[in-house]
């Protein structure tokens, strides 16, 4: 379901309009290692209205990086990390062919009511994992999801 703080402040305070806060921008967060399914995520996320899109290659939870393979996992399995970021970016401009994207050059976007509109790719990370953790390591792993699509 869509949640967002006028829910938790209607609670707080009933009786209380909070429809002067602004939900935007939402973000949606997905996880996977599997190109298919970040398409699959990337066109709900799109219809849903969501404002960007985010990849979860941070969290080092056992449910997360064991069985799984994300989250932290995908810092170690670089490939895997672009391809899914590539989906993703390939998803959004297929979705946004008969579209434009309204974003100014400092990369700010402005919602639109529209739910056809540009969807920003990003990817959270830590700054290593285990034995990948130098300087040049990450850099070349963000580069490398720049140069992806994010």
């Amino acid at each position: 379901g869509y949640w967002d703080e006028r829910e938790f402040l209607k609670d707080l305070y009933p009786g209380k309009s909070f429809d002067y806060i602004n939900p935007h921008p939402t973000i949606c967060q997905i996880g996977t290692n599997d190109p298919e399914q970040a398409a699959f995520a990337t066109r709900i996320v799109q219809k849903c209205g969501y404002d960007r899109i985010d990849l979860n290659a941070e969290c080092p939870s056992d449910r997360v990086t064991g069985k799984r393979e994300f989250g932290a996992a995908l810092m170690k399995d670089q490939d895997s990390a672009v391809s899914v970021v590539k989906s993703i970016a390939e998803t959004v401009k297929a979705i946004d062919q008969s579209t434009f994207c309204n974003g100014d050059s400092s990369g700010n976007f402005e919602h639109h009511t529209t739910k056809n509109k540009c969807l920003p790719i990003s990817v959270k990370t830590r700054i290593g994992v285990d034995e990948h953790d130098t300087f040049e390591h990450i850099v070349r792993f963000i580069g490398q999801l720049v140069d992806a699509g994010c």
